[in-house]
């Protein structure tokens, strides 16, 4: 089975220019609030996708 092809390039200048749209006239003050409040989701949405995984390995070794 062929891995479907990523073109990265193309989609991060997607999301540049969608930025770019949505901030254009803004102050800097907004721009950085915009990136910020962006950075901060995308952290709390790694910790919720890793919590699962995470174990302590005392609790995985009390259960044998």
């Amino acid at each position: 089975m062929k891995a479907p092809e990523i073109r990265v390039v193309e989609m991060i200048r997607k999301f540049r220019d969608r930025h770019a749209r949505r901030l254009a006239g803004r102050p800097p003050e907004d721009v950085i609030a915009f990136y910020r409040a962006a950075g901060q989701a995308a952290v709390e949405d790694a910790r919720q996708r890793a919590k699962p995984r995470r174990r302590r390995a005392r609790d995985h070794l009390n259960k044998t």
